[in-house]
Parts: C-alpha cells; structure tokens; sequence
C-alpha cells in the first residue's frame, strides 16, 4: 500500500529562455502586387489598354508592354481602377482570360469625371486580367502629365494553400514579356494568340 503523502518540496531554478517561435503571417512568401499608368488619352477599343508608366511591379507579374497582369501565384486578388475621362463618354472593363467581370460606364458632362470599380478574382497560374474599352466611341479616358492620372492597380489577398513557397518569376515562365499577337475573341475582346515563333 501507497503511503503517506510527503511534503510538497520547492519549486526548482528557472529554465532559460526558449528560441522565439514561428510566424505564420505570410508564411509562404508569395507576393504580387502591381499599380501602373497610362501615358496616353483615348486608347483604342476593345484592346488591352497599355499603362506603361510602373509605379509598382511586385513579382513582375504587369506585363507593361502588353497591358496585362499575368497570374503566376495561384490565389484571390484584389483589383481596382480608377480613370480620368474628358471630351468623351467611357465604357471601361476588367477582363479575365477574354470574359468581362465588370464594366463601368461614365458620360461626359462637359466636365473632367473619373470613372472606378473594383472586384474579387480567384485566379490560377496562366491566367490573365486586364482593362479595356468595350464600346466603340466610348473611349474617353484622358491622360494629363501635369495634374491628372489614371490607375490600374491590382494585389494577391492570399495564395491558394498548395501554391509553392517561391513562385516562378514572371520571366522565367516565358509567358511574359514574349511577341504577343492581338486576335478578336467571339464576343470581340483581345485575347492573346500564340506567336509565330512559338
């Protein structure tokens, strides 16, 4: 039989200090994130609307050239726009691999406006977004190098769960930065076409 309980002893030294622990926040190190201007007023329609003015190029993943964001991180993006119009009416769209996901419409009054919208994408590895004119004569964006900008902007809000610790660069998918040829979708956007060289 078990005994009688002895006296409680004193508690021992304290230990050291254990090594700091891990930080999930953005543990897998997947960046995108872009924010770009346009240089010119009145781009043509139905056409990737070129802004070639960087103001940030996270990844690489804005093709500048081209006028499109090229997904190379699988996940949920966020994106936005914001454009000055004058002289004209606008009728501006964000497009996802050749289907529009919003549209915006904006008339002129005589008077300097801006047009905006924003959405929610899940997008997968390949794909592209981009704005663009989709109404011919509508095309009212206005570009002002000394008090006026109009913006396109877009950010990764969190990768998928099986998206790689180090995403590929852009470039060296050979995706981006490559001759694109401009074709005419069925319901009249640009999609990209393989080059003769591919």
């Amino acid at each position: 039989l078990a005994g009688i309980g002895g006296v409680k002893g004193q508690a021992g030294d304290e230990g050291q200090t254990g090594r700091p622990g891990g930080c999930l926040c953005g543990a897998n190190g997947a960046r995108s994130a872009f924010s770009v201007a346009v240089t010119k007023s009145y781009p043509k329609e139905r056409l990737p609307i070129r802004f070639d003015r960087v103001l940030m190029n996270e990844g690489g993943h804005y093709n500048a050239s081209a006028g499109k964001f090229l997904c190379a991180i699988p996940g949920v993006y966020y994106f936005t726009y914001d454009i000055t119009l004058a002289n004209k009416h606008l009728a501006i769209g964000l497009v996802h691999n050749g289907q529009y996901k919003i549209k915006t419409f904006d008339a002129n009054t005589g008077n300097h406006d801006v047009a905006s919208g924003s959405t929610v994408l899940r997008l997968r590895r390949g794909d592209e977004v981009w704005l663009q004119i989709f109404y011919a004569e509508q095309n009212g964006l206005f570009f002002d190098p000394y008090w006026t900008d109009s913006l396109f902007t877009g950010f990764l809000i969190y990768p998928d769960l099986d998206t790689p610790s180090v995403a590929e660069p852009a470039e060296e998918q050979g995706e981006v930065g490559g001759e694109q040829e401009e074709a005419m979708g069925e319901e009249g956007v640009g999609v990209t076409a393989p080059s003769s060289a591919d």
